[in-house]
């Protein structure tokens, strides 16, 4: 999956698309927010990406542009980053729309921690006991 990817997901949760699948020219703007706004998304989420992984030293790293691919796990790039990104996208055009669009990518982020499996460890004694 690439930044662009994710960008054309946001705008269809946004209402930016035309119908033959260019983008509406009141969003030409938003274009060149995605990348820096998908690496925030990104950064904001690494330990849950780590998790999903099982990857204690899995890195993000940034989009330079859309074309990039996006190395996160799917769950988080396909569930959580276009939601994000549409709600950051549209915050100061629509906040009514934006508010609904953050609340989804909360939802899907609780979904998505809440699948992540434990491990659990033997508890064993290290200090002495002096009683």
């Amino acid at each position: 999956m690439t930044g662009n990817d994710i960008y054309d997901l946001a705008l269809h949760l946004i209402g930016c698309k035309n119908a033959d699948g260019t983008d509406n020219e009141d969003c030409a703007d938003f274009k060149s927010r995605s990348a820096a706004l998908i690496n925030i998304l990104m950064a904001e989420n690494q330990k849950l990406d780590r998790s999903l992984r099982n990857d204690k030293g899995a890195r993000i790293i940034p989009l330079l542009t859309l074309e990039d691919n996006v190395r996160c796990h799917e769950m988080i790039a396909y569930g959580l980053l276009p939601f994000g990104l549409a709600s950051l996208l549209i915050a100061e055009e629509n906040a009514e729309l934006s508010a609904s669009l953050y609340e989804r990518y909360l939802l899907n982020l609780k979904s998505i921690k809440e699948s992540v499996t434990a491990v659990v460890h033997q508890i064993s004694d290290c200090y002495r006991y002096y009683g």
